[in-house]
C-alpha cells in the first residue's frame, strides 16, 4: 500500500470514529430530553391534580321535601366536610350524617362539575303517633318528632318498645278492614301482657286480646254492618270465639250477641 492509500485510510478511520462520537452525544442528548420532559409532564401533572383537588365548592343546592327539616340545618352539618374542596369532599359522610336527622328518611349526595354538590332529603312519613316521643312511619319504624298540633290526627299507637312493627302491621289490617266503613281508628294500644285495644273515632272501645287480631276484627265489622251500626254503643269485648259482649252508653244492660251459648266462655 502506497503512503497516499495509508493517509486516507487513517483520514477515513478519524472520520468514522468523529462521526460515532456525534452519534453518541446526540443520543444522550435525547435521552436527557426524553426525561426531562417526562419529569416536566409528571410534575406538572401531579400540580394540576393537586389544583383540581381542592377546587372550592360554590354552591349547595338542597332539593327534595325539607319540611321538616330546616335547609340551615343541613347546610350547617355538611359545612365541614365541603370545605376540603370538590373531589376531596366525602359524599358517603355527608349522606351519613343527613341520615342520622330524626326526620330525614333518606338522603343522597352527588357532584355537579365544576363547583357544586346536590343534597336530595327524603323526609319521613309518618303513618301514627308512637306513645309520647315520636312516631312511625310507612315501614312500622319508631322515630323521634315533636308531636306538634300538625300531627294530631294521625292514631296513636301504644305499646311496649319491641312491639311497633307488630302494632304497625296490626293498624294496617285494622285501616284495610275500616275502608268501606265511616270508622276511623283513634288509637291502637297493646298492654304488657299483649292484650290489645282499640278506639274508634265514635268513641267505641273494642277489645280485640292478645290473639287472632285479623280474625276478630273481621267479625267486628260483620257484627258493626248487621246489628251495630247506628246504635249508642260503648263498648264491644271480641275476645269470645263464637261472639260479642256489646255494652250501650245509655242503658245499664249488657247486650251478647253470639252464635253459641257464651256463658261460661274462656275469654282471651
Amino acid at each position: 500500500m502506497g503512503r497516499e492509500s495509508r493517509r486516507q485510510a487513517v483520514r477515513k478511520n478519524q472520520t468514522v470514529k468523529s462521526l460515532s462520537r456525534w452519534q453518541q452525544v446526540r443520543q444522550l442528548m435525547l435521552r436527557t430530553s426524553v426525561i426531562a420532559g417526562f419529569v416536566i409532564c409528571v410534575g406538572a401533572s401531579a400540580y394540576g391534580a393537586k389544583h383540581v383537588y381542592s377546587l372550592p365548592i360554590e354552591q349547595l343546592v338542597i332539593t327534595g321535601a325539607t319540611e321538616n327539616v330546616p335547609a340551615d340545618l343541613i347546610k350547617t352539618l355538611v359545612a365541614p366536610t365541603l370545605a376540603g374542596g370538590f373531589f376531596a369532599a366525602d359524599l358517603d359522610a355527608i349522606r351519613d350524617d343527613l341520615e342520622r336527622i330524626p326526620w330525614v328518611y333518606r338522603a343522597a349526595v352527588r357532584r355537579q362539575w365544576p363547583d357544586t354538590v346536590v343534597v336530595t332529603v327524603e323526609e319521613q312519613r309518618p303513618i301514627a303517633r308512637w306513645g309520647n316521643q315520636g312516631f312511625l312511619n310507612h315501614e312500622g319504624v319508631f322515630f323521634v318528632g315533636e308531636q306538634s298540633t300538625l300531627f294530631e290526627l294521625l292514631p296513636q299507637l301504644w305499646g311496649p318498645d319491641s312491639s311497633a312493627p307488630h302494632m304497625m302491621r296490626h293498624y294496617q289490617q285494622v285501616e284495610s278492614l275500616l275502608q268501606d266503613t265511616d270508622l276511623q281508628v283513634v288509637s291502637l294500644e297493646q298492654d304488657e301482657i299483649g292484650q290489645v285495644n282499640l278506639t274508634l273515632d265514635n268513641g267505641i272501645g273494642i277489645a280485640l286480646g292478645a290473639e287472632h287480631f285479623l280474625q276478630r276484627m273481621q267479625r267486628f265489622i260483620v257484627l258493626w254492618e248487621r246489628h251495630l251500626d247506628g246504635q249508642h254503643v260503648a263498648r264491644i269485648d271480641m275476645r269470645y270465639s263464637h261472639g260479642a259482649a256489646v255494652t250501650f252508653r245509655h242503658q245499664s244492660q249488657l247486650a251478647l250477641t253470639a252464635v253459641n251459648e257464651l256463658s261460661g266462655e274462656e275469654v282471651r
